[in-house]
């Protein structure tokens, strides 16, 4: 079975700024997301649970589509 994924690059890199002022800014590698600001560690540490939570839905939908279509296919 070929996954789609096989092919395909997903990144999920970022970098953090502290502000001067207090706070940081989260800035994805992606050029179309808005840097996120945060007050606090733990603002920052919820606001990266959504986005691995979302990631990782995100690929397991691609994943679960690329075994179906293998199933249906009749690929292994």
């Amino acid at each position: 079975m070929k996954l789609p994924l096989e092919n395909q690059d997903l990144q999920f890199a970022f970098h953090i700024e502290r502000k001067p002022e207090g706070g940081f800014v989260i800035h994805s590698s992606d050029p179309n997301a808005e840097p996120i600001e945060v007050l606090t560690h733990n603002d920052m540490e919820s606001r990266f649970a959504e986005k691995i939570i979302g990631f990782v839905k995100t690929l397991n939908a691609r994943v679960r589509a690329g075994v179906g279509r293998a199933g249906q296919l009749g690929g292994h």
